[in-house]
């Protein structure tokens, strides 16, 4: 950061209070300013983040809900055509089998 020129912080400076309220000197006045204002920045810019990555952690969550129910819709899916199967190879096999009684043929 840019560190502005000491007259910026004690003669522009709308705050309530100067350098000599603190029995500071104007270096020392303007480095605390400064300090508190990267500070200040740094806090907003890691909320900011925070939301930001709070945000894509909601959406990576619902993402995941929903490739779940996906799956067990697939899965119920599956069990349906496993008893389908089943039933599927039971006939192919009785078709397959030689007839039980004889067959007349007229």
């Amino acid at each position: 950061m840019d560190t502005p020129k000491l007259q910026d912080w004690t003669e522009l400076s709308e705050l309530p209070f100067d350098y000599e309220d603190f029995n500071l000197s104007p270096t020392t006045f303007n480095n605390f300013c400064e300090e508190f204002l990267q500070t200040n920045a740094d806090e907003f810019m890691a909320t900011a983040t925070t939301a930001s990555e709070q945000y894509k952690l909601a959406e990576l969550e619902e993402k995941v809900a929903s490739m779940e129910r996906s799956m067990e819709a697939v899965i119920e899916y599956m069990k349906k055509v496993e008893i389908w199967m089943k039933d599927v190879k039971e006939g192919l096999r009785m078709l397959s089998e030689p007839p039980k009684s004889p067959v007349i043929l007229e």
